[in-house]
């Protein structure tokens, strides 16, 4: 049996609460918030008896093995240093850090007291998103990708700096993680575009450029966008349906070859010939029908957070300290990308 005990307590910290009690094998049995009124309503909800609040002292606790941390990003990195010097395996929320030289020192931590550390990239662990990681080479060689994801938020702490906010630490992540996961380590970040409240960008528009691939990312707190990723390649395009982090439907779309046959053609706009030849009225009809376009479903069970828990149970099982879909040098360089991103807009701005 796993014990879980969660720091945190809010809308994300229940979803991870009720995905740990659902899978086999796991337990939660402590919370801890910085108000014990919340740690109490959380404790309440989803009945368990210990309740504190105070981070350290449930950490503490010996029958805890592993801590789900749940906190303003600016907490994280002490938050996980104390885990692991207490002897705790650990699973937080992404962003991990907000610098890369924190996990750097983690990492080493983690290692040097063989414990397990991962962060809580949910999306990675969903089946659609390993369905799609697992099925681009079907559309050749990848050229472009383009992915937004972008809600209207208020929450007091995404638009302070000290707390670790900002669009790219909590939406960006989302879009440059799956990116570095096919596409790996870009060789040049272009900041296309982004709006303000303060020192934390609320949209950001950039460019992740490869060798012979582009990848043109949009995240913003400000507008609802698409929430779509779609990979375009040499044979086709293969896309997450939105929301993609969490879709259940991806869609492949492979290119009709072209033989440049032009016997029938008519220059004529009042007579079309072959209806190959009459883009027009050619994409209505495959609109209508939906035609040109596979899309598969892919199961979706519980609310998603369960599929990073059963990856955390099983590397323990396994007595690995990291998991080969999330390890922590993908995160490392995730955090990097960001860091270069935010210093070009602040380059920008001088």
């Amino acid at each position: 049996m796993v014990n879980w005990g969660i720091i945190g307590t809010g809308k994300i910290a229940y979803d991870v609460g009720f995905a740990i009690q659902s899978v086999k094998d796991c337990e939660l049995i402590a919370v801890s918030s910085r108000r014990l009124e919340n740690a109490k309503k959380y404790a309440d909800r989803m009945h368990i008896s210990t309740y504190l609040d105070d981070y350290k002292a449930m950490i503490l606790l010996d029958e805890v093995d592993i801590v789900y941390i749940s906190t303003p990003n600016s907490l994280h990195a002490e938050l996980i240093e104390f885990c692991l010097q207490q002897g705790k395996h650990v699973l937080c929320e992404k962003p991990m850090v907000i610098e890369s030289f924190q996990l750097e020192h983690l990492k080493e931590l983690a290692a040097q007291k063989q414990l397990f550390l991962m962060e809580a990239m949910w999306t990675m662990f969903v089946p659609s998103v390993r369905y799609f990681l697992s099925h681009l080479a079907q559309i050749g060689d990848i050229k472009m990708v383009q992915g937004s994801m972008g809600y209207v938020l208020d929450k007091e702490r995404c638009f302070k700096e000290e707390l670790g906010g900002g669009a790219l630490f909590d939406l960006g992540v989302y879009l440059i993680s799956l990116t570095y996961a096919f596409l790996g380590q870009p060789n040049e970040l272009v900041m296309q575009s982004v709006s303000q409240k303060g020192n934390v960008e609320t949209t950001a528009a950039f460019l992740m450029k490869y060798d012979d691939a582009v990848a043109n990312l949009t995240c913003s707190f400000d507008v609802q966008l698409d929430n779509s990723f779609t990979v375009y390649g040499t044979k086709g395009s293969l896309t997450l349906k939105s929301p993609f982090y969490r879709t259940a439907l991806v869609q492949l779309e492979q290119y009709e070859a072209s033989d440049g046959d032009i016997d029938g053609i008519r220059n004529n706009f009042r007579s079309f010939g072959p209806l190959k030849n009459a883009p027009s009225w050619k994409q209505r009809i495959l609109d209508k029908l939906n035609i040109g376009a596979q899309k598969k479903a892919i199961p979706f069970r519980g609310n998603g957070y369960q599929y990073q828990i059963q990856e955390v149970v099983h590397c323990l099982g396994a007595h690995q300290l990291e998991s080969a879909i999330m390890p922590i040098d993908h995160s490392m360089k995730v955090i990097k990308i960001i860091e270069k991103l935010r210093s070009k807009n602040y380059e920008k701005d001088d």
